[in-house]
């Protein structure tokens, strides 16, 4: 089976950051957060 890696701006998190605040929304992060470090998402 083959993984999807999704390449998106920092500046889109850092705008979701903005909206949905990391304290707040600690699942979403979390998940992101694991997206990022098994390498499903890459931030340029």
């Amino acid at each position: 089976m083959t993984s999807n890696i999704y390449i998106i701006d920092s500046s889109s998190l850092i705008e979701l950051n903005k909206h949905n605040a990391m304290d707040v929304y600690v699942s979403v992060w979390n998940n992101i957060s694991k997206l990022i470090r098994v390498g499903s998402i890459s931030c340029s």
